[in-house]
């Protein structure tokens, strides 16, 4: 039926019709001059008004559907119109009912979708319908009317400029604020913004958009005791500028749940975007935020319980969120996550190596002068403690309050800054956004330190000697005060049960551990640390499992470089964060002319633009075709010449990586998600991928012998293994023996004079791993156990190849301990860690 209106006019028109004059409260100015402009038209068949009435009491929306089709697109985008499915409406409205609010207040109502739910449920709801758009209130004016809503107030105004009258009951806030970017807003508008956000104890950035916004005035507008749920795109989760909306729901608006829509759900019609949907409770503050993804929109159902609790106080020193619901995992029964136990904290950056890490002597006073981890190999060649401070490099860390040195040190102390200022280090991205550019802020020591980049997994090394760290190692900072042995078992565990596979790999075979995935690794629980109990071998999540299956295949299937470099993808992840500073400083590429001569005077964000063009701009190239000079001092100056260089670089734009920026339009997320990946990849692509080949079962066996000798392991000859007496002695191994009444390939007497039985297993197919795994490493098991006992055994698979996931659970519940042969140091340092 909305096909056949023609223009707004009509639609109001047709809104007139249905009765919008007869509900809402009082008309302002704007919608009385809508009103009047939209009555020099001809009125709809009666029957064509009832035929709208019915489809809107059936659940349907005729007059946002035509508001949709009528009004471009550009301008609905600018003005936040992104109407809300009823697959998002439904569980939303079930939601607020469930709170049994006294009154609704509808933030954003657009066409009234969620009000229309609302009172199908219950047409004698208290509600208050806000929106700028006086056709939007009039449609809903329509859609109230034709629900027979009577106690509705529809109010065309700014919501974050509403007055809402003082009630005894709770309200509920419900709604899908508007998404209108920060260089749409006025001054006067962020202004507001600042002022809301002071009153609150908070600060906005000037970044933030309209829905950022909603959050805040709902904050104001609200009281202890109300509610909400609001749905928005998910990007406030990790920018910088959504760190209002965070800071509101670990503060005032007490954030009950986040339910995460991926893009492939489409929860906007026609914008491919990530999504979320916030329950919120006003003046709570619960101990954890429970987080999930939605893969369908048909499975969002439940908002009230679904969803993996996070700790609030985690929340409140993560800088992103949406790590916690791309990697939830079960954690097995007697065990936590470490960020539970501890804070992680990447070391602090210095912005300039030479100048902040003393070579040699160096001529200030000790006070400044910090042992320090510097380099990863610190950490691997530590072993399990660094007790040892002698051959750590010193790091200058000067306070920023110079008034605490006495005279002489004072002297030596300004000598140092001036040098450095000569050098320009101020000037630097990092030294620039300092308190004090001569401070670098190191951390206090971490009682434990662990490296977080290599092809390997991460060392975990007790800090005996206080040692500071710079940003490339993390430190592990209890929650809690624990006892000398429980940090030392805390390391162990770390230490045996790490895998690759939870990091984040990246091309080449480097695997990162950002702070925050470091926390969610599972570790004993405290009692447990804190008891003197041997520590039991690894057992793998279902998640863990997955992923190592996953690596585990992909090795087999394919031939990979053997010595990928470190550098490739330490340079990727600084490109790629210059990548995404470029795109939010200029709104997607939309404003370089505009910010030119600061882009350019940045040499990170000048290397970017040089990589917009297809193919890439060298530096001597766009010199030459710009006429102009690329240093910084000479493009800051000189604003003109900055907007030539620019002009240059956007002739040449690659418009396969920046599509949107010809067709003159915003990015979709996908869109922008993939011009920052390829970008930062041109940038930092150094090496190539080398070949290794797949290990076969001799291969397999050699390998573990071979770091079981470099761990000071000596290989005893075979034997039959009738008692553990029978076995090799405390240190050794030996080769396939008959144990109890079965073979094993190794035989290996731990430090604790234990004897782990390994089997070494390689599967080129799923069929095959139930035969080789099941029916008979994990028969074995049984049977070893039974034979020697659990305390007194450990049955073991080193594994390779393909295997099936519920295979590998069956194995491990049967008490088989699973190993990688992609992460045999995994294996190695738990052997090592039963000389404790």
């Amino acid at each position: 039926m909305s096909e056949s209106l023609t223009s707004e006019t009509a639609l109001v028109r047709l809104a007139l019709a249905l009765g919008a004059l007869d509900v809402g409260g009082p008309l302002t100015a704007r919608e009385r001059a809508t009103i009047e402009t939209a009555q020099t038209a001809p009125a709809p068949p009666p029957a064509v008004a009832e035929s709208v009435r019915d489809l809107i009491r059936d659940g349907q929306d005729p007059l946002g559907a035509a508001f949709l089709r009528l009004r471009d697109a550009s301008e609905r985008r600018g003005d936040g119109a992104v109407y809300t499915p009823s697959a998002l409406v439904t569980p939303m409205v079930d939601w607020v009912l469930d709170q049994q609010p006294e009154r609704v207040v509808d933030a954003g109502v657009g066409s009234g979708r969620f009000l229309a739910e609302l009172l199908r449920r219950d047409p004698s709801i208290t509600a208050v319908a806000v929106d700028l758009d006086p056709v939007a209130t009039l449609m809903t004016r329509a859609t109230v009317a034709a629900l027979g809503g009577s106690g509705v107030q529809v109010k065309q105004a700014d919501y974050t400029r509403l007055r809402l009258p003082a009630i005894t009951g709770r309200t509920a806030f419900v709604g899908n604020p508007p998404y209108v970017r920060h260089h749409q807003l006025t001054a006067q508008t962020k202004a507001w913004a600042q002022t809301a956000a002071a009153t609150l104890g908070h600060k906005v950035s000037g970044l933030a958009g309209l829905h950022a916004y909603f959050f805040l005035a709902t904050a104001l507008h609200g009281r202890p005791g109300d509610v909400g749920c609001f749905v928005t795109s998910s990007e406030w989760l990790d920018v910088n500028y959504g760190s209002i909306v965070r800071d509101l729901l670990l503060g005032a608006l007490g954030g009950e749940a986040l339910h995460i829509v991926v893009p492939e759900a489409m929860p906007f019609e026609g914008t491919a975007t990530t999504a979320v949907v916030v329950n919120f409770r006003l003046g709570e503050q619960a101990p954890a935020v429970r987080f999930r993804s939605v893969e369908d929109l048909a499975d969002l159902g439940d908002l009230a319980t679904t969803g993996e609790p996070v700790a609030r106080e985690r929340l409140a020193e993560a800088r992103r969120w949406s790590p916690f619901v791309r990697t939830r995992h079960q954690v097995p029964e007697g065990y936590i996550e470490l960020g539970e136990l501890c804070r992680v904290h990447r070391g602090a950056v210095t912005g300039s190596n030479a100048t902040w890490i003393a070579r040699g002597e160096v001529d200030l006073p000790e006070s400044v002068l910090f042992a320090a981890v510097t380099k990863a190999r610190e950490l691997f060649s530590a072993g399990t403690v660094l007790n040892d401070d002698t051959s750590l490099r010193r790091v200058i860390d000067i306070p920023a309050d110079l008034d605490r040195f006495d005279p002489d040190e004072r002297k030596l102390v300004d000598r140092f800054i001036r040098t450095a200022k000569r050098a320009a280090v101020h000037k630097g991205y990092i030294a620039a956004h300092r308190r004090a550019w001569w401070s670098i802020g190191l951390r206090e020591p971490a009682p434990i330190l662990a490296t977080y980049m290599a092809r390997r997994p991460p060392a975990f090394v007790l800090n005996a000697v206080d040692a500071r760290h710079i940003n490339i190692a993390h430190g592990l900072y209890p929650r809690q005060e624990m006892p000398a042995h429980a940090l030392a078992r805390l390391a162990q565990s770390l230490r045996e049960s790490i895998t690759l596979s939870q990091g984040r790999t990246y091309a080449g075979g480097l695997t990162k551990f950002e702070p925050k995935e470091m926390e969610r690794l599972a570790i004993p629980d405290l009692d447990t640390l804190l008891s003197h109990e041997p520590l039991p071998p690894p057992r793998w999540s279902t998640e863990e499992l997955e992923a190592g299956r996953r690596k585990a295949i992909e090795l087999f299937r394919q031939e990979r470089m053997a010595e990928p470099l470190e550098d490739y993808l330490a340079h990727f992840q600084e490109v790629r964060e210059a990548v995404e500073n470029l795109l939010e400083g200029t709104v997607d590429l939309s404003r370089l002319h505009e910010e030119a001569a600061g882009i350019l005077g940045d040499r990170a964000q000048q290397e970017v633009v040089r990589y917009l063009a297809g193919p890439p701009i060298s530096a001597d190239d766009l010199k030459v075709i710009a006429d102009a000079r690329l240093s910084a001092t000479a493009l800051t100056a000189d604003e003109q010449m900055a907007r030539r260089v620019i002009d240059t670089v956007l002739l040449g734009l690659d418009r396969e990586r920046f599509p949107w920026v010809g067709e003159d339009r915003e990015p979709t997320e996908t869109e922008r998600a993939a011009a920052i990946t390829s970008t930062a990849a041109l940038i930092a692509a150094r090496r190539v991928l080398t070949a290794r080949a797949n290990e076969a079962k001799g291969e397999q066996e050699e390998k573990v012998k071979a770091a079981l000798r470099a761990e000071g392991f000596t290989e005893a000859a075979p034997r039959t293994i009738a008692t553990l007496h029978d076995a090799p002695g405390t240190g050794e191994f030996c080769g396939e023996s008959l144990f109890g009444t079965r073979k094993a390939d190794i035989i290996i007497r731990l430090w604790d004079h234990r004897v782990m039985a390994l089997e070494c297993k390689v599967s080129n197919s799923s069929t095959n791993s139930v035969k080789r795994l099941n029916n008979d490493a994990a028969v074995k098991a049984g049977i070893w156990i039974d034979e020697f006992g659990r305390a007194q055994t450990v049955p073991a698979a080193m594994l390779a190849g393909v295997f099936k996931r519920h295979n590998l659970e069956q194995a491990q519940d049967r008490g088989l301990t699973l190993w990688w042969s992609h992460d045999l140091d995994q294996m190695v340092k738990w052997i090592e860690k039963t000389r404790d």
